[in-house]
């Protein structure tokens, strides 16, 4: 085991590795199971163990991205003191994610999700609304500290200045 990860914990990761590399190449329409699982050495029925189905292993792989994307977001926030500094520091992370996107895939994220279907974009829903929350929260405590003069709509203001990043 590598740190406090169980093998089948470690077994998983790298079915979602193999599998980002598939979809990459082939994206989510034409890439297989079988590709999958040749990509990351394991038979097919291997990945029943871990996953449903290929929507399924697809959804856990947003997910886990989309949840490692808030996590460094959030601690980038946590290093600041400021609201400036804060806000700062989440739209750099944010450009960061941008630039590694475009890098990967030669799209800007908004089109990124496109050849997905309705149900995976879904999946992102969630880490959007983190995201607004996350600015509103900075706002609110810049408005609290008085490094900013009361918002009247707190939720639309985050709203727009996330839709803004």
């Amino acid at each position: 085991m590598h740190g406090n990860l169980s093998r089948k914990e470690e077994k998983r990761a790298a079915i979602l590795k193999a599998a980002a590399i598939v979809l990459r190449e082939f994206g989510p329409k034409r890439a297989t199971l079988d590709d999958i699982a040749r990509q990351a050495g394991l038979a097919k029925t291997s990945l029943y163990y871990y996953f449903k189905d290929k929507k399924d292993l697809v959804q856990a792989i947003i997910r886990d991205d989309l949840e490692y994307k808030l996590k460094l977001m959030a601690d980038a926030v946590d290093a600041h003191q400021s609201t400036e500094a804060k806000l700062c520091a989440l739209m750099e992370v944010r450009y960061f994610f941008v630039i590694d996107h475009m890098q990967r895939t030669g799209r800007i994220p908004a089109v990124g999700f496109e050849p997905l279907s309705a149900e995976f974009i879904l999946e992102k829903e969630p880490l959007l609304y983190a995201i607004k929350d996350l600015v509103e929260e900075i706002l609110g405590d810049g408005v609290q500290s008085g490094e900013l003069r009361p918002i009247d709509d707190l939720d639309s203001t985050a709203l727009i200045i996330f839709a803004s990043m």
